[in-house]
């Protein structure tokens, strides 16, 4: 047969009509069909066996078949045609390797038979299928459960299964491990009945099982199992029903957590142990917080008693000086000794104040006042103060503002202006020649902070490398402060202290004999640009302005030196004055002779002026009164308990009058009438005062005293100054008068011009 059209009819059957059956199954065959001749040639090709060969049938027809074969299966099929051609026994069914027109080989299976054609020839009729991806899949079987069977028997989980009575049906190499039975000993054997569980452990097994039949999942949960030799092991158990072979069964993951049982017990022991631990050393340091704490109270206590029993007595002190340095009838010589009973009382003030200030510091009391103040008058301010200091010791003197520097901003003036008395101060106090130099530069922060960095330097003495590091401490003095013999030591550890609670740092850079550079920053809020401050009246009050309605007010104070300072000078200003002891007597006085205005000290005994003031604002027409309170402490949180309490306004012991005044003014709106000589001290020194200022007059003054007048002008030793006038003060009075003025309202320069005249002079 060598195509489909013309050989076969001759060659295959004698009867045309059985050729024409045969190409007609064999065309439409799902098998794919060759025959070949005797040598092998292919006669005829159905259409599935040219698309698995990816020829077209008539580029099969004429080819050698065994061409077609794979080198490594072509000797199977010679000896497999061979045999079946020679009558011999071969296999109806047989795999070999074609390779197809792209050179892929694919495998297939086929079947072979022999017949005659009209000539006697053999031919061999071959019918095969592509197998090439059932042996693929089956090969992918075959080492998937491989892989699985590795998974399984190596897994580091004990996995199991067992049908729903628990009767075990495999398990791998590490349920082996946990049971200490072999696979062949697990199998049928029960979970619940064989021994492999503790009799306590029973139940909850059975409760497990009830679950999975229930068709639910359970774990993970605890076991112990009991070993073949007897040992107990603790593992965790995971269960979950599965369907195999139509047959629902548990399949089970058992995890040896023996070593972590263990951890855990010791680490529940340690946990209860360090619980222990800890509760001991939490006693000890409560009782430590607590022996603290009241020490701390104890301190706070003792400060607060002793700013009281200070401030108290200054305050009398200075308050009588105020009250008779009002009478217009006193001699020059004796208000020169108020004044300088008032000078003295401010500077024993500044030092108790510093005390009390790093006491608060020690105590853990200090607290910001925040403001929103000026910036340039503040700075404004020291200029002016410093500047007559420096020009009396003839320093070169500068304040620089370094770039933009806001009007207003938020913050504790009085700490930020104490920082910088403090090192201008010591500037000043050291520096005998050259000058000093104030430099202050602000720059925006986040979250509308302003970050204030300031500078001065000076080029005083210097400060040694081993005395830079104790400068910050308290009550430490540099070389060149135990020389001048002035202040506590206290000033810069104060101004550290500060800084450091305004969110800044400080620090120095000195060399011996070049001078001091002294560094720090602190942060403000920004000040509300509306803002508007008022400067305190200078004038002296003579009294209520006539025409007004009367007005009451009555002092709480169990000082009676206070009490009675308060009275008079409240008395002669025109108000009516009424004076109790505590507070309890004050809230009687309160409801029987209703003042319009209350000074309520914060300390008094039987009731203290804080609840006195409570009580009195529950009364009825409480709500209506004013209450300013009164105290001698130095502590912040006074005055927060103060204002809680119900004041109006808060006023601390030692005051000046004007500024009680002021007060008064504000909370009640009264008018004040102006003394005579309030307006005359605007004024310069009186002409006669003033004339007797001549170089005649000067040139008479003995040339000592002209050296120590200048000497102590340079110093800015007010004492001294005012010690020097009064001497000549009883000779020459007019004379005294005028430099007694030109000291008095700081008009140095004038001073030094005519003292440094007659120095020439002479």
């Amino acid at each position: 047969m060598r195509n489909e059209t013309a050989g076969p009819r001759a060659r295959l059957e004698p009867s045309w009509q059985s050729q024409k059956r045969f190409l007609s199954i064999a065309a439409n065959s799902l098998a794919a069909i060759l025959i070949m001749d005797s040598a092998f040639r292919v006669v005829y090709a159905n259409a599935e066996a040219a698309r698995i060969m990816e020829y077209a049938p008539e580029e099969l027809i004429g080819r050698d078949f065994l061409g077609f074969v794979a080198p490594g299966t072509l000797p199977l099929v010679r000896d497999y045609t061979g045999r079946r051609r020679r009558g011999e026994y071969a296999p109806s069914r047989y795999e070999f390797s074609i390779v197809r027109k792209d050179g892929e080989e694919r495998l297939v299976e086929c079947s072979a038979d022999v017949v005659r054609d009209s000539e006697g020839n053999p031919e061999t009729v071959v019918q095969f299928m592509d197998t090439t991806e059932r042996y693929r899949t089956e090969e992918e079987l075959k080492n998937s459960h491989e892989i699985f069977k590795v998974i399984f028997d190596y897994a580091p989980d004990g996995i199991y299964l067992n049908d729903l009575k628990g009767n075990l049906i495999d398990g791998n190499r590490m349920t082996e491990q946990l049971t200490g039975y072999s696979r062949r000993e697990l199998i049928g054997k029960n979970f619940m009945t064989a021994g492999l569980l503790p009799a306590g452990q029973v139940p909850k097994a059975a409760f497990l099982l009830a679950k999975n039949l229930a068709g639910e999942p359970s774990g993970p949960d605890e076991l112990t199992l009991r070993r073949k030799d007897g040992t107990l092991v603790s593992v965790e158990i995971s269960t979950y029903p599965v369907k195999a072979k139509g047959k629902t069964m548990v399949l089970g993951i058992a995890r040896d957590i023996t070593i972590r049982k263990r951890a855990e017990e010791e680490e529940t022991k340690n946990r209860e142990n360090l619980e222990t631990v800890v509760k001991e050393r939490t006693k000890e340091l409560e009782d430590a917080k607590q022996a603290a704490d009241a020490a701390s109270r104890a301190k706070s206590t003792f400060l607060a008693h002793m700013s009281h029993e200070i401030r108290t007595p200054i305050n009398a002190i200075m308050g009588f000086s105020q009250l008779m340095q009002r009478d217009d009838t006193l001699a020059p010589q004796q208000r020169q000794h108020l004044d300088i009973i008032n000078r003295s009382g401010e500077h024993l003030l500044a030092l108790i104040t510093d005390v009390l200030e790093m006491s608060k510091i020690e105590a853990g009391r200090m607290t910001l006042n925040p403001t929103t103040f000026s910036l340039r008058c503040l700075l404004e301010d020291l200029e002016m103060m410093f500047r007559m200091r420096t020009d009396a010791k003839k320093l070169l003197f500068a304040v620089e503002g370094l770039g933009h520097i806001p009007q207003y901003v938020e913050g504790d003036e009085g700490k930020l202006r104490q920082i910088l008395i403090n090192l201008l101060g010591n500037a000043v106090k050291f520096t005998g020649t050259g000058g000093i130099v104030l430099r202050i530069r602000t720059d925006r922060e986040d979250a509308g902070k302003i970050r204030l960095e300031a500078e001065v330097e000076d080029t005083g003495p210097g400060i040694s490398a081993d005395e830079q590091a104790s400068l910050f401490q308290p009550f430490q003095q540099t070389q060149s402060g135990r020389l001048v013999r002035s202040g506590t030591g206290l000033g810069l550890a104060i101004c550290k202290e500060f800084v450091n609670i305004m969110g800044g740092d400080i620090s120095v850079d000195s060399r011996v004999g070049k001078g001091s550079l002294f560094k720090f920053h602190v942060l403000l809020g920004e000040g509300d640009v509306d803002f508007s401050e008022k400067k305190p009246e200078s004038h002296r009050i003579k009294r209520l302005r006539p025409g007004q309605p009367a007005c009451r007010v009555l002092i709480a104070d169990d000082e009676e030196l206070n009490g009675a300072f308060l009275s008079k000078l409240l008395g002669d200003v025109g108000f009516e004055t009424r004076q109790v002891t505590n507070g309890k007597d004050a809230i009687a006085e309160f409801q029987a002779w209703r003042p319009h205005l209350i000074l309520m000290d914060m300390q008094m005994p039987v009731m203290d002026g804080c609840e006195a003031a409570r009580r009195i604002r529950a009364n009825e027409g409480g709500a209506e009164v004013k209450i300013v309170s009164v105290s001698a402490s130095v502590f912040e949180e006074n005055r927060r308990d103060a204002f809680e309490a119900g004041a109006d306004d808060f006023l601390t012991k030692p005051f000046r009058e004007a500024v009680l005044f002021e007060k008064i003014e504000r909370l009640l709106g009264v008018e004040y009438e102006l003394s005579e000589k309030s307006a005359s001290e605007k004024d310069l020194a009186s002409s006669a005062g003033r004339s007797a200022l001549t170089a005649d007059a000067l040139a008479a003054l003995p040339k000592a005293f002209i050296k120590k007048m200048y000497d102590a002008v340079i110093q800015a030793d007010y004492d001294t100054i005012m010690e020097l006038i009064d001497g000549i003060g009883r000779r020459r009075a007019l004379m005294a008068e005028g430099l007694r003025d030109l000291v008095e309202r700081f008009e140095y320069n004038k001073l030094l011009d005519l003292l440094q005249t007659k120095r020439r002079d002479r």
